[in-house]
Parts: C-alpha cells; sequence; structure tokens
C-alpha cells in the first residue's frame, strides 16, 4: 500500500497538482460572519491588508466602512490561526480594537522581527481645525495586540505628529521596514504631494531625511500614492497613479530614490519614469523580483500588467508591452495586489464583475501569470480562479459582492486572501472574506525519488488512540491541535504518551519526517 502511494505522489509531482479551497480551513475555506467559529467583533469588518507572521498566524488589518460598526471610531485588527478560528491570545477573542477615528481603513501591514505589528491608514478624526476629512495614522502594537507605548508615546501616531498642527487631508498608503529599525512611510502629504517619510523605530522622524525626514514630490498635481517597496540596498520605489480629466490622460509614474531621499538619477530621467495612455488609467500594485518592477492596474475596464528594469526602461519581457487579462465569463476583471514569487510564478489577486439584468455581481479571484504574460495553464488550467462568497436578495438591493484585497502565501503554495463580501442578502454592508487555497504554485523538489520518501517515510499507530501512539522511527516530534497550538514535544522518541491530552484531532509533526493526523479519543 506505501508503494502504491509512494508512486502516485510520484505521478502527481512530476505531472499535476490541484488549486483548491482547503475545506479544512474554518468552514469550508472561508471565515464565517457570526456564530460561535467568528471572533469578538463576528468577523464584521472587510480584511484591507493581510500578514503572515513566522509562526503562521494571520494577521488582518481591517476597513471600518460600510460595516455596522462604522460609527464607532476604532480601528480593528483581527488575528487567525492558520486555521482560520481566531486567535484567542490576542485583544479579545482575535481582536484589538483602538480608538483611531471614524471610517478607519487600514492600507498597509507588516510584522516586526520581534513579532511587533505595524499598520498604516487613514481615518476621520479631527486635526488642524478640520474635522470629517481622512487623516493619517500609524500604529504599533505589542504581540497580544495592546499599543506599544514605546512608539509616539501611545502606539499612535498621528497627522500633526508627523506634518505639524496645522496639517490636514493627509494619509498614509504604503510602509517598509528596515533592517535597521527605521521606517519608510508614503502617502498623500501636504498640497495633496505624494511623500515620503522616514521614521526612528520610536515614531519620530529622521531628520537627516531628504527634508527634514520627509521627500515630498510635487511634480503633478492630480496623483495618488499606490504602492511603496524597496529593494535589496533598501532604496525606496513608489508607485503612483496620476489621471487628469482636463487632459483626458491616465499616467503611470515610478519615483525612485536613493538611501538619503534624494531622487536616483540612474532610473529614468532624473528619478522618475512615465507612461502614459489616453483615458482612464489606474495602477494599484508592483512588485520588484530579479531587478525587475511588475505592475498591476486597469486601463479602459481591462486590468493589465507591465514590467520595468530597475533603470525605468520597459522590460521587453512579455509578449506585449502591455498585457491585458480578463475572465471570459465576466464583463470587468480588477487586479488588486500583485505579488511575484519567481519569473514563471506572478501571482494576482482582485475581484471581477458580471451585469446580470442590471444587477451588479461582483466575486473574488486569484490568477498566476507567468514569464511570458499570459495566463498560466498550471493553475486551474485556465489561469484563474473566482471565489462568490456573496449572497444577493430578491428584495432591497439585489446585487452581490465579494472582493479579493490583499493576500499572503507560505513557501509550500498554500495562499491567504482576505477582502469583503455581503453577507446577508439584500445588503451591502461589508464583513471579511478570508480564504485559503491550497496548491497555488509548485516547484517540484529536484531529488524526489522513491528511495528518499521512503526513508522518510513516518507512521503512527494505533490511530485512534486512547493512550499511547507508537511511532515507526525514533525522532523528534511536536504534537500540534487544531488551534496551531503545540501541545506536546518530544525528542527522539518512538512512543508517546497523550493520555493527559483532551479528546479530539491532533497533528503529529517532525522536521524530518511526513506530517500524520491522528484522533486522540
Amino acid at each position: 500500500m506505501r508503494v502504491f502511494s509512494i508512486l502516485l505522489l510520484l505521478i502527481l509531482s512530476a505531472n499535476c497538482y490541484t488549486q483548491e479551497i482547503d475545506s479544512s480551513f474554518t468552514i469550508n475555506g472561508s471565515a464565517p460572519y457570526e456564530g460561535p467559529l467568528s471572533n469578538s467583533s463576528n468577523n464584521r469588518h472587510p480584511g484591507n491588508v493581510i500578514a503572515l507572521q513566522p509562526d503562521g498566524k494571520l494577521v488582518i488589518g481591517t476597513n471600518n466602512t460600510y460595516t455596522p460598526f462604522n460609527n464607532d471610531n476604532y480601528v480593528y485588527t483581527y488575528r487567525y490561526y492558520q486555521n482560520g478560528l481566531p486567535d484567542s491570545t490576542f485583544g479579545t477573542n482575535g481582536v484589538s480594537k483602538l480608538w483611531i477615528g471614524g471610517d478607519a481603513i487600514c492600507n498597509d501591514i507588516k510584522i516586526q522581527p520581534d513579532n511587533k505589528i505595524i499598520m498604516v491608514g487613514e481615518s476621520t478624526y479631527c486635526t488642524g481645525g478640520v474635522c470629517g476629512a481622512p487623516q493619517f495614522f500609524m500604529l504599533r502594537l505589542h504581540p497580544n495586540g495592546d499599543p506599544d507605548s514605546t512608539f509616539a508615546g501611545d502606539g499612535i501616531l498621528a497627522t500633526d505628529e508627523l506634518f505639524g498642527a496645522s496639517a490636514t487631508f493627509v494619509y498614509a498608503e504604503g510602509m517598509e521596514i528596515l533592517s535597521n529599525g527605521q521606517y519608510l512611510i508614503s502617502g498623500r502629504g501636504l498640497q495633496n504631494n505624494p511623500f515620503l517619510a522616514k521614521l526612528n523605530s520610536d515614531g519620530s522622524k529622521d531628520l537627516s531625511y531628504a527634508t527634514n525626514g520627509i521627500f515630498d514630490y510635487s511634480s503633478c498635481s492630480f496623483c495618488r500614492v499606490k504602492d511603496l517597496l524597496i529593494d535589496q540596498a533598501e532604496n525606496p520605489y513608489i508607485l503612483i497613479s496620476d489621471y487628469s480629466s482636463a487632459n483626458s490622460q491616465g499616467i503611470i509614474r515610478i519615483v525612485k530614490l536613493d538611501g538619503n531621499g534624494v531622487m536616483d538619477n540612474s532610473f529614468g530621467t532624473n528619478g522618475t519614469t512615465t507612461f502614459t495612455k489616453p483615458n482612464f488609467l489606474d495602477v494599484k500594485s508592483f512588485d520588484l523580483y530579479n531587478g525587475i518592477l511588475s505592475i498591476v492596474g486597469i486601463y479602459d475596464d481591462q486590468s493589465f500588467c507591465i514590467q520595468y528594469n530597475n533603470n525605468g526602461t520597459i522590460h521587453s519581457g512579455f509578449q506585449d508591452e502591455m498585457m491585458f487579462f480578463d475572465i471570459p465569463s465576466d464583463s470587468i476583471l480588477e487586479f488588486n495586489k500583485i505579488d511575484v514569487r519567481d519569473e514563471n510564478n506572478i501571482i494576482v489577486t482582485g475581484n471581477s464583475l458580471t451585469i446580470v439584468n442590471g444587477q451588479y455581481l461582483y466575486k473574488a479571484m486569484v490568477g498566476l501569470i507567468d514569464e511570458d504574460g499570459l495566463w498560466s495553464s498550471t493553475f486551474n488550467q485556465s489561469g484563474s480562479m473566482i471565489f462568490d462568497y456573496g449572497n444577493q436578495g430578491s428584495t432591497g438591493w439585489t446585487g452581490k459582492f465579494s472582493f479579493g484585497n490583499d493576500f499572503s502565501f507560505t513557501d509550500n503554495g498554500e495562499l491567504f486572501m482576505t477582502g469583503s463580501r455581503n453577507p446577508l442578502a439584500g445588503t451591502a454592508l461589508r464583513s471579511i472574506l478570508l480564504i485559503k487555497l491550497k496548491n497555488v504554485f509548485y516547484n517540484p523538489p529536484s531529488n524526489l525519488s522513491i528511495q528518499n520518501i521512503e526513508d522518510n517515510w513516518m507512521d503512527a499507530y494505533p490511530n485512534p488512540t486512547g493512550h499511547f501512539l507508537n511511532i515507526s522511527d525514533k525522532v523528534d516530534v511536536t504534537i500540534v491541535n487544531v488551534f496551531g497550538e503545540v501541545v506536546l514535544r518530544e525528542k527522539q522518541t518512538e512512543k508517546i504518551d497523550v493520555s493527559n491530552l483532551e479528546n479530539g484531532i491532533y497533528f503529529l509533526n517532525s522536521d524530518t519526517r511526513n506530517s500524520i493526523k491522528f484522533v486522540k479519543y
């Protein structure tokens, strides 16, 4: 039986792999709305950004607009175990809640090496004599969800602390953590200009950077920062969307700075490269891999991907300069996020739209683009998958939606996507969309062989068991519960006593062997 299993594994590894929703993730692969498996906020807040901790836990920054709680002036951060259940050690049953102002939106989230959580975004608090307009915030949380008072005094950095007491209408869009513990923050600054600020680890400005800690880009009037990234030398690239309705043209702008906050003249023209098209053009996200910038956006109701070299010139790797994508069954496709794993695994998420009898039906999507700029046939055969988690009503509002906003993935090809959906038919109120997809990409090991697998195969018996679990080889093992928590650990053992564990499902893991699911009764 084992030989047959190994041969089957070899055949599958060499020829194919199937992308699918992980049905073991919460309820049939998706986080529920309300109910006993949801968090203390009933999973009501849409997910806007997601980060994966080193221990596998999922941290999600939310969007507190269009929700049942959108007037409560708080920013909500959710944390889940990797199986989709709320992490009870974080905040209140998986939810950290901080006062930040109305309609709070987390636009970027990162995990520090010490597992502290950093988020930036916008909310409508009063500052500079103005109330009700989007304003800047940046916050840092301890791993348990409490605000970190060593950052900005109370864990939260506001508009006036970064731009002065009279500053208004500024907000953050992107963030990077530098190797020395400093931060780069991008967004809309004074006079609506894109900005990039460099902050010390305590939230104060690094006054040696650019002009008093802030780089101000004043070369366009209708600009909005969409994304930020850094290269291996930690020099930043800023992605800017520039649309002028007066001139009826859209412009992609990429700005590169050096480590001092000065425009890098080796990139494009004086540190900037532009790409112009007639009519509306909007960029959403970009990523850097092996010196190539890959950018996604939407142009004339079509999603596109375009690539640039790290000197600001168009990269010629794709079949055409600007590659367009669609899903044949749907009317409009919109990419929201890109992440490049390698040249042949360019992952995108977003949403598609179908209009039926005047009703707008949105579905979340994940796609895989290959090195030629085409949908990859290795991914669901068509290159894309759609996820319909909205609920359509026959009365009231009769549309429905699922939006894929952001994602993170593991090295073994598991992808976690967050966004929003309407959980109740007949209403456009939003809640979190959180799904887990398996086998998004696959790179088979070069040394895969029957002998290799046979040598590293581990059995455990009896299964189920009420007392002892015998192991076929002497190895270091850990036992993990369904919440991802390690409940038992033994070194170099062939027999492990599980009698003190609560009844239920567990996983026997070893760094050098296969994982085994077993039942304790």
